[in-house]
């Protein structure tokens, strides 16, 4: 359906889409459980994935008081902000798992990335950045390819109406759901290997990138999970007390369950 005056779209080509197509509410404007469900009917995302990326946004970008998220800029609807350093109800933050490299095709990113190291002193591609910045391009080569394309490519037309159009191409199918978790986890591994850079960053001058190995890398989910909730969220929300406390405690639980599997022990920031 065309945009209507006011609809909201981001960053992200598959939430644009699935706005677009009802999956979520059409003026940008959602949950996270709307946006798990969403990314699991409408593009077959598993659910570890799903919970994953959204419970993380919504840590950092999200009105953890009324429970909703912006897919694009700073909007009303989603309330009353908390009070800062909390980064609120948007997902085109640069605050957090959209970074400084956040461009979908992997060699266009990988150049980025080269690019930022030579202009921006500040440039810090560490944990969850870093996720982002292999994860996204294994998003769009898996969940945006029709299900029934033997060799898996992602062509023009695809692409296209993703990116441009935030729409699904006519007649498309979806992947296997119950094989999407694993062949995001594999691409994300291939795209690093033919690219591989480090977490780390710039130390206030161009050219100085230093590997940081303080950061989670893209093979460590429990060190990825354990920087994110004791460094990234601790920051946002040094005290939190009510509500705002308890719906940290809730959405981190959710959190903790996409990386359960991997054996991680589970923290408490705020008490249980």
């Amino acid at each position: 359906m065309p945009l209507r005056k006011g609809d909201i779209r981001g960053p992200c080509p598959g939430l644009n889409t699935l706005a677009s197509h009802g999956y979520l509410p059409r003026n940008g404007i959602a949950t996270p459980a709307q946006i798990v469900e969403a990314a699991q009917e409408g593009l077959s995302m598993d659910t570890n994935s799903a919970t994953l990326v959204t419970y993380a946004s919504m840590l950092i970008d999200g009105n953890l008081v009324t429970n909703l998220m912006s897919i694009g800029r700073k909007s009303p609807l989603t309330g009353l902000d908390p009070s800062q350093p909390a980064t609120i109800g948007r997902l085109n933050t640069h605050a957090g798992f959209k970074g400084d490299a956040s461009l979908t095709r992997a060699e266009y990113r990988f150049h980025r990335i080269q690019e930022s190291i030579t202009t921006n002193p500040q440039f810090s591609p560490v944990a969850p950045r870093i996720l982002n910045a292999y994860g996204d391009p294994a998003v769009a080569t898996i969940l945006f390819v029709d299900g029934r394309k033997a060799d898996g490519r992602l062509n023009l037309t695809n692409a296209l109406g993703f990116f441009r159009d935030m729409r699904m191409p006519d007649d498309f199918h979806r992947n296997d759901g119950s094989k999407t978790g694993e062949m995001l986890n594999n691409a994300t591994s291939a795209i690093f290997a033919a690219h591989p850079v480090q977490p780390g960053g710039n130390n206030g001058t161009v050219n100085s990138y230093t590997v940081d190995p303080t950061s989670a890398t893209l093979d460590d989910k429990c060190k990825l999970y354990t920087n994110f909730v004791n460094i990234t969220v601790r920051n946002l929300y040094p005290n939190p007390t009510g509500i705002l406390r308890e719906n940290l405690n809730a959405n981190l639980e959710f959190f903790f369950r996409s990386v359960e599997v991997e054996g991680c022990m589970q923290l408490f920031p705020y008490g249980h």
